[in-house]
């Protein structure tokens, strides 16, 4: 990734948490990235001492080190999010290997939203898919039974039902981002 310091400018002054989601936004602006957010502020916060010292010397005009690190924690991002992608993949291989589903069915159609909404119910399942309420729990009972879904909360209709696999891979990506919290 290209950076000029100009583009950081204005992230690395005022609060941590404000100034790091400012880097997001530039990043988006800058169109280097488009559809997600890759996590640039865990990787500066994996070495709290670093990224201060950064700070500091960028507030002396002196640049270099903050724009270095905002570039190894990109990529290091970048490599963390691929990992995520290949990751769920890999979960979305598994299910097609459990379940035959048709192709268009309402449980391939949710094993394929799971990906971006891994905690559903039948109300949320039917909005998203326009199905009836039966067509929707048929589909979740299947997928329950082959474990894809598993029961979180709720009663009746308006139970929530998750998908640990691709729960486990966001905790993994998270872990593998060194995420804290707090700052």
């Amino acid at each position: 990734m290209a950076a000029h310091p100009s583009i950081f400018a204005s992230a690395c002054r005022g609060p941590g948490r404000t100034g790091r989601a400012l880097v997001h936004s530039l990043l988006r602006g800058k169109g280097l990235t488009r559809k997600v957010t890759v996590p640039v502020s865990a990787g500066l916060l994996s070495d709290i001492d670093a990224y201060f010292g950064a700070l500091t010397d960028y507030r002396q005009a002196h640049p270099e080190s903050i724009v270095t690190m905002m570039s190894n924690a990109s990529y290091a991002a970048i490599n963390n999010s691929r990992q995520l992608v290949a990751d769920l993949h890999a979960v979305q291989d598994g299910w097609a290997e459990r379940i035959r589903a048709r192709r268009g069915s309402a449980p391939a159609r949710i094993l394929d939203l799971l990906l971006s909404q891994p905690v559903v119910d039948s109300p949320m399942l039917q909005r998203q898919l326009g199905v009836s309420d039966t067509v929707a729990l048929e589909a979740i009972k299947r997928l329950e039974a082959a474990g894809v879904l598993t029961k979180v909360s709720g009663k009746a209709r308006y139970r929530k039902y998750a998908a640990g696999e691709i729960l486990a891979q966001l905790d993994a990506f998270a872990v593998r981002a060194g995420r804290r919290g707090g700052l």
